[in-house]
Parts: structure tokens; sequence; C-alpha cells
């Protein structure tokens, strides 16, 4: 054990990287092995920059099993993460230690491990596929059960910031979380939209995109009340901000479209229940192009949807097919472009 915690402060990367993982191994097998003295340098040296990551991998393996260095390792990890050093290895040993030790809640732990989160893709994509943080994750979805108004209050925040960037990287964080949690966006759904005021460009990965995907996201777990709140907040607005909600719309007829086609159940809606889901946002985007109080643009971005649900599944615009083909109708004998809306 002495040797291996030597190499792993060689200045060879390769004779340190193979005695980490010799001594990782140890501390999964053998953490008895492991002497007060060898754990109380590698918590020593893992608030270090330089040996950091590999003194926190190795503590995340001896926190499984050491009980009697529970706090030690604890204190340890949350100093590595306000330090900005290596924060998701850092995360794995909270993780390990949840269920024997008392968690405490610490916001500025919440606002690290959210903010060393990036899913910006970058230009050609990623090479080794979206980056995962799984740890990270895990972490802040126990401070969800644990202290819910911590972890909704900094992501709000966050959606509060005139920052795409900010902002794509958080719907990442969001979108993960809902992998554990799928009602988190429905909570997060008035400051989704709201966000989508905030300032977006066509370069690169677009914030806009990112919130709908959310807004939609949401739509699927409640549809009604997401409906309900879309089209009252479509209402009562105008311009690009109007155009642009129509967007979760048509992610819905894409997607939930796609999974019916396909024949696929995430496990709470059945495929009756996604049908329904599919019913529900046609109907809409059909109120919505006949309604001459919304701007052409408004209208336009509607019938698009309803034309991507008409490409991956017909069948369900087949029942409508006498109103939208009456609709044409009336709309060819329009000599003049509709009134601008009051």
């Amino acid at each position: 054990i002495l040797e291996f915690v030597e190499g792993i402060f060689d200045p060879d990367d390769g004779r340190r990287a193979e005695k980490l993982m010799q001594l990782t191994e140890a501390a999964r097998i053998g953490p008895e092995l492991f002497s007060s003295a060898v754990i109380g340098l590698l918590v020593e040296q893992a608030i270090n920059v330089e040996f950091g990551s590999e003194c926190l991998s190795v503590c995340a393996e001896l926190a499984s099993n050491r009980g009697d260095c529970s706090e030690t390792f604890l204190k340890t990890s949350f100093e590595a993460i306000k330090r900005n050093i290596a924060p998701e290895i850092a995360a794995k040993i909270i993780v390990a230690l949840n269920g024997k030790i008392a968690i405490p809640v610490d916001s500025a732990i919440i606002d690290i491990l959210i903010d060393n989160q990036s899913y910006y893709r970058p230009i050609g994509g990623w090479r080794n596929g979206a980056p995962k943080y799984p740890n990270s994750i895990e972490v802040l979805s126990l401070y969800y059960h644990s202290a819910p108004k911590a972890l909704i209050g900094a992501l709000t925040k966050r959606l509060e910031i005139n920052k795409k960037r900010v902002r794509c990287d958080l719907c990442g964080v969001i979108a993960a979380l809902r992998e554990i949690h799928p009602n988190l966006g429905c909570i997060l759904l008035k400051e989704l939209v709201e966000s989508l005021r905030l300032d977006d460009d066509l370069y690169e990965e677009s914030a806009d995109g990112a919130l709908c995907k959310e807004i939609a996201a949401s739509f699927q777990m409640e549809p009604e009340k997401t409906d309900e709140f879309l089209a009252s907040q479509i209402k009562h607005s105008k311009g690009e901000f109007q155009t642009l909600l129509i967007s979760p719309y048509r992610s819905v007829l894409w997607e939930t479209n796609t999974r019916t086609t396909l024949g696929k159940s995430d496990g709470k809606n059945a495929l009756g229940e996604l049908a329904g889901i599919i019913t529900l946002a046609l109907s809409r985007c059909l109120e919505f192009v006949r309604d001459e109080q919304f701007e052409l643009k408004t209208r336009i971005a509607a019938a698009e949807a309803i034309e991507t649900a008409s490409k991956f599944s017909p069948q369900t615009v087949l029942p409508h097919f006498d109103a939208i083909l009456g609709y044409v109708a009336l709309l060819s004998l329009q000599n003049d472009p509709p009134k601008p809306p009051p």
C-alpha cells in the first residue's frame, strides 16, 4: 500500500497512472489495509490541485467500507468541491457516504456541482459522445430530496442569467435530473418559459432550442397543465416570443409521434396516453392556425407543427383531414393578406 501511495506522486505520468490503478483496486478489495497515516496523507493531498483527482479517486473507493473515516471523507469531499478540485470525483465520495452519514445541505456545493457541468456542444460535436456527470447529478438528486427549495432556487437563478451558454448547460443539468425526477421540468415550467425572453443567437448551440426541449418534456409528463399554461402565455404575448412558444408543440408532435410509431413506452405513459398527448398538441395547433388574433408568423409556425405530425404519424392527423382541407378552401378564397392582429 505504501509503495502504491508513493507511486501516485511519481512525476512520470505512465507510472503514476499504473500505481493509481493498483491503489484504487487495493482500496476496493482491502480497505482495512489502509492505515490511519495513509488515509491522513490521502485526504491531505486530496485538496491539492496537483494530486487532488488521484487522491479523491482512492478516497471514493475507501468511503464505502471505512465507516470509521466517514466524517473525514465527507469533510474532504466538501472542501475539494469548494476549491473546484475534481468536483465530479469528489461527488463520488458523497454518493458513497449517502446512507452512512448525514449529508448537510450546502448551497455552495449545489452551485459548484451545477456550474461544473458543461453540455454545450462544440463545433463538430463531441469526440466521445455527450459528457455525463453521474456523481454530480446523484448528489444534486440527494439535495432535491432533502432540500428541494435550495436546488430549485439554484436552477431558477441560472435560468434568469442572460448568457446563452449558461442556460444551455443548465438545460443539460435539468435533463439529466429528469431521468431521476421526471416532474422537475413541470416544476420549472414557468421559469423555463420566462427564460425564452432572454437573448439567443443562431451560432453553435441554441439556448431557446434547449429550453423548448425541456418545455416539451414537461408537456409529455403533464400535458393538460403544460398546454394550459403555454396557451395562456401565447394568447397574452406577441412578436418573436409568441412564435417561439409554438416550438414545444412541434417538438411534442415529432418526439411523441416517433415513440408511438416505434411502439415505445417510458413506463409512465402507455401508448394510449401518448396518443392523447398527440391529439391535445395537434388540436391546439389547429386552433392557433385558425385564430386571427395571433400574428401570421405564429400561425405559420403552428401549421408547420401540424406538417411535422403529418410526416411522422399521418394516422393521427387523418381524423382532422376534413377540417384542414376546409380551412385550405377558405384561405384560397381570400384575396388580401390577413389584417395585423389587434
